[in-house]
């Protein structure tokens, strides 16, 4: 059995997704706790995002900083988690 890791997902240029009011786009870092984060992202996102990285990356390049799906979870389940 596989064993959740943090991982943590970007975004293409052109991607951008609001959900709940929050943005997710080239501008921010997805946190996830997954065993199979490419599954993850493409259940939440389709195919609108850009790379799965497991270490944090230069977060330089992403000012606004990290977000966690929990928005989109609760969104995605009718409101529950």
């Amino acid at each position: 059995m596989s064993e959740k890791k943090s991982t943590y997902c970007t975004f293409g240029q052109t991607h951008k997704h609001v959900i709940d009011g929050v943005i997710y786009d080239k501008d921010t870092v997805v946190k996830l706790e997954s065993e199979n984060p490419e599954e993850k992202m493409i259940e939440m996102f389709g195919y609108k995002w850009s790379h799965i990285y497991d270490e944090l990356p230069d977060m330089k390049y992403y000012p606004r900083g990290i977000v966690t799906p929990e928005p989109l979870i609760k969104a995605r389940n009718g409101g529950g988690v």
